[in-house]
């Protein structure tokens, strides 16, 4: 056998793929958690370091039967857990494009075509941010690594501090990727300043000012702050306007986390509670959550494309990539990020922009928003329920009485495997976690969510 497949044995496998495969995300028959436990238990019994040779067929049939029954099913329209990864079609088959003709992308000479590609992705996203055309970014392999750039970028603004004196502040509520890239960057506990949420679960802004002044008289230099835009727990947004205030007069780099939120300025009914993110320093959003891409891709905007060069460009280029300078309106991507060798990112984007248009996102997400809303409104008629935050975005909090009634009910819902939720603690009460975030999601399944809640409540209440 040849590692070079025909043409005609290509389509047979791409068939079959298709016909086994393209209609498995709409159910949820992996939600049994002792199929999942039992998963775990002989997947690690297996010896994975021996791959045996086997029919194309057969391999395809396990995944179909092994594989998707025994893992979490985040693409179903009835998963409403974490942050449900979408992967619309189009964008698979932009992967498998992209994957094919497997083009180096470091530098700009070796692909202009997909430089600009990207380069036109990420200036799409810089817009629906609302910073200007010079701006510029990097695709990531998600939202955890393009904190992560951000988080370099602010402390090589202060290179000229010691970076034991830099305090880092955010709020109770940010996502722990933060924590993860700080610790990386050598930042010690000390200099982190995790700030108090207030009740609607947003940066305490009163405590923020006071943490800064008191750092200060400490001798610790204000480095960097994150704010979120949608935080995970509840899709809280913090005051962008004021933490930008307080950023230009103290000299601080103002990064938002807005992973999850920032796509929805493209939803009419969000864009009031978005329109300030143009103020910060640097973005972080991410296609695979609400803009439905496949998992694997993420972004850092910046305002100013300078922050990327002069944090991860090396002082010195390698002997044997070509001299780039007649390329210089193109950008090597290779010089605004650690990696060196990675494919076109931002391509799935594109093609999804290029054939379905921007327009059916900005719809998909306003119905999302709105299905969101019509659900808290239904909840809010049961009796007992009580909804614990505000519904800014996509995701409805609620409990039942009490916390332990409502982990009955949690656990008597997800037992049925009809729907997929998950929890959280808001203000210190336990909390049934709903996110409408799949794109095909319609107004029937949240009916069955509906049905599924009151079931379960006509269950425990006897």
């Amino acid at each position: 056998m040849s590692l070079f497949e025909k043409r005609e044995n290509f389509d047979i496998q791409l068939n079959l793929v298709l016909d086994e495969l393209y209609d498995l995300p709409n159910s949820l028959n992996h939600q049994n958690e002792d199929d999942l436990i039992t998963a775990v238990i002989e997947s690690s019994k297996s010896d994975c370091t021996k791959i045996i040779k086997d029919d194309f067929s057969n391999i395809v049939s396990d995944i179909k039967t092994i594989f998707f029954k025994s893992s979490l099913n985040t693409t179903s329209p009835t998963f409403f857990a974490y942050m449900p990864g979408g992967g619309i079609p189009m964008a698979s088959l932009a992967d498998f494009i992209e994957s094919h003709l497997n083009r180096y992308f470091g530098v700009s000479m070796a692909a202009p075509y997909f430089n600009r590609i990207e380069s036109n992705v990420i200036k799409w996203l810089g817009n629906i941010i609302g910073f200007q055309e010079n701006c510029s970014g990097v695709l990531t392999s998600g939202g955890s690594m393009a904190n992560f750039y951000a988080v370099c970028c602010a402390i090589n603004r202060k290179a000229i501090y010691d970076r034991n004196v830099l305090a880092f502040y955010f709020s109770d509520q940010t996502h722990s990727c933060i924590y993860k890239a700080l610790k990386v960057l050598g930042i010690s506990k000390s200099q982190i300043k995790v700030i108090n949420s207030n009740d609607n679960q947003v940066i305490e802004i009163i405590k923020l000012r006071e943490k800064i002044i008191s750092d200060k008289k400490e001798g610790l230099i204000p480095c960097m702050l994150i704010g979120n835009v949608g935080t995970v727990n509840s899709g809280g947004i913090d005051d962008i306007e004021t933490l930008s205030s307080i950023c230009r007069s103290e000299n601080i780099w103002l990064h938002l986390d807005a992973a999850y939120g920032g796509f929805f300025n493209l939803a009419p009914s969000c864009q009031f509670q978005l329109k300030n993110m143009q103020l910060a320093e640097s973005v972080t959003v991410d296609p695979h959550k609400s803009l439905f891409m496949p998992y694997g891709i993420g972004a850092l905007i910046v305002r100013d494309k300078n922050d990327l060069l002069t944090t991860f460009s090396p002082e010195d280029e390698e002997d044997y990539l070509p001299d780039m300078e007649e390329f210089k309106e193109l950008t090597n991507f290779a010089e605004m990020s650690l990696e060196m060798s990675r494919n076109c990112r931002g391509f799935k984007i594109w093609m999804c922009l290029k054939y379905y248009g921007e327009e059916v996102f900005s719809k998909a997400l306003e119905h999302k928003r709105q299905l969101a809303i019509f659900l808290d409104q239904n909840l809010r008629q049961i009796n007992g329920v009580n909804i614990l935050t505000a519904t800014t975005l996509s995701i409805v909090n609620f409990n039942y009485n009490d916390d332990e009634t409502t982990k009955k009910l949690y656990e008597k819902i997800t037992s049925r495997r009809k729907v997929a939720l998950s929890s959280t603690q808001i203000n210190r009460k336990f909390s049934i976690r709903i996110n409408v975030l799949n794109h095909k999601t319609k107004e029937e399944h949240i009916d069955i969510l509906l049905n599924e809640i009151k079931y379960a409540i006509g269950s425990i209440d006897g």
